[in-house]
């Protein structure tokens, strides 16, 4: 812009325009991206990341986040007792399955659960909704979100299950 002002004076505003417009998607778009390819916030704690995850989609369809007392007692203050490739994990397959439902179910309600079964000794992480649901033998070894909450899940040594019915919503429950 600077080095062509003189011989292009009637572009000028339209290069401001531009200049601005980069700005903005360096700013608003690509550091969104880079925040969610590696959330920060999950340092922070799962429940906290799954929080965020719920606000963000929540504003595609209502998500209603469940967390018992026990999972936040893992995780006070600021701290966690839980290992970071686990609330990575978990934080990826919510994503993951929070976007399924916002694209695909054609849902109105949505739950994300984070629950600590202390008799189990055992994290539970579930997202259910009242969606149209899919023919589950056919989505699960051919949808490339399913395959890597899959991925997700052995990484872990997390036991998934997935249940859906056409018409009838989806559930995934993650066991860790």
């Amino acid at each position: 812009r600077e080095s062509n002002l003189e011989t292009i004076p009637d572009q000028v505003e339209e290069l401001d325009n531009i200049i601005l417009e980069l700005d903005n998607i360096r700013e608003d778009d690509i550091r969104g991206i880079a925040h969610r390819l590696h959330p920060s916030i999950v340092r922070v704690g799962a429940g906290v990341g799954l929080r965020s995850l719920r606000n963000f989609y929540d504003s595609l369809i209502p998500v209603e986040l469940v967390v018992n007392e026990a999972a936040t007692q893992l995780e006070p203050a600021g701290t966690s007792v839980i290992p970071d490739d686990v609330r990575l994990g978990v934080y990826r397959i919510a994503e993951l399955a929070l976007g399924n439902v916002a694209k695909h179910a054609e849902a109105t309600v949505c739950t994300l659960g984070w629950i600590y079964d202390e008799a189990e000794e055992t994290l539970i992480m579930s997202v259910t909704d009242d969606g149209k649901g899919f023919d589950a033998d056919e989505i699960l070894q051919t949808g490339l979100g399913m395959v890597n909450i899959g991925d997700y899940a052995d990484a872990m040594d997390a036991s998934l299950e997935i249940t859906s019915q056409p018409g009838m919503g989806t559930k995934l429950k993650l066991s860790i």
